[in-house]
């Protein structure tokens, strides 16, 4: 397994540099082309050369975070584990070592907030594609060797009952808390629904959907989505705070009753 590790980061890192020469050599490309001067290599922006001092140590850490950036993106091809907790802490770790090779590549070019802002996105729906590739790939191998196949891609069918219950929680109720309101002080849609309900119903059901299904994840992300039109049709972008809320509800719900779970048994 370290092999497979090393020769993976190696090849990644390879690559990573050859895209960096790639790279360096489309842009003085494009440079000369628009002020008409002849082609030249630059292997460090300006602000990188002010930051080091001068050119060679400046072009040696633009080389070497490129190397780096693409040895993360090499281990990124490791298969993942069959467990959430053996999932995540790797993934986490990988998430956070590949941003800072991004961000150090990238932000003298586009600055650490516009690289961060691109590479969280791609970055959460690369790795989700990846998992729910993977994870198809291992039920349908189960099913060729007649065993069980185990939970459904994302654990959406047996998340089903709860994510229906979210929507009662999260989209049908407000309206009609709303409808009860009275117009000069809306107690339940102003204190009622957030800071009773919303806690509650989300620590409840997550705590039901840990304890009999194990970690979900997925539910205390998919709630707060659900919440997201009641924000925008009963309040406005003031009560994002509530999507908040619910979210660390139904999570440590589900993490104390996927306790709860496991104990049992």
């Amino acid at each position: 397994m370290k092999k497979t590790i090393l020769s993976r980061f190696l090849a990644g890192g390879i690559a990573g540099l050859l895209l960096t020469f790639a790279a360096a050599a489309l842009v003085g490309w494009i440079s000369a082309c628009a002020i008409g001067a002849p082609i030249s290599l630059t292997f460090a922006t300006h602000t990188a050369i002010r930051l080091f001092g001068s050119y060679p140590p400046a072009a040696l850490a633009q080389f070497l975070a490129g190397f780096c950036l693409g040895g993360c993106i090499g281990l990124a091809t490791l298969p993942f584990e069959d467990t959430w907790p053996a999932l995540l802490l790797p993934s986490i770790l990988h998430f956070v070592m590949t941003g800072l090779c991004a961000v150090a590549v990238f932000w003298s070019l586009l600055g650490m907030g516009v690289t961060l802002l691109l590479y969280v996105p791609v970055y959460l729906l690369v790795w989700l594609a990846r998992w729910v590739g993977w994870y198809a790939q291992v039920r349908q191998l189960r099913r060729a060797l007649s065993l069980d196949p185990g939970p459904s891609v994302l654990g959406l069918r047996e998340m089903l009952p709860w994510l229906g219950f979210a929507v009662v929680l999260c989209d049908i109720l407000p309206p009609l808390l709303r409808l009860i309101d009275p117009p000069d002080v809306p107690v339940m849609t102003g204190l009622v629904l957030p800071w009773l309900l919303l806690p509650l119903g989300g620590f409840c059901s997550g705590f039901t959907l840990g304890k009999k299904q194990g970690f979900r994840p997925l539910y205390p992300v998919a709630a707060p989505l659900l919440y997201l039109p009641t924000v925008f049709f009963i309040y406005n972008s003031s009560a994002l705070f509530h999507c908040a809320i619910l979210f660390f509800a139904a999570l440590l719900g589900c993490a104390l009753g996927t306790a709860a779970g496991r104990k049992k048994k």
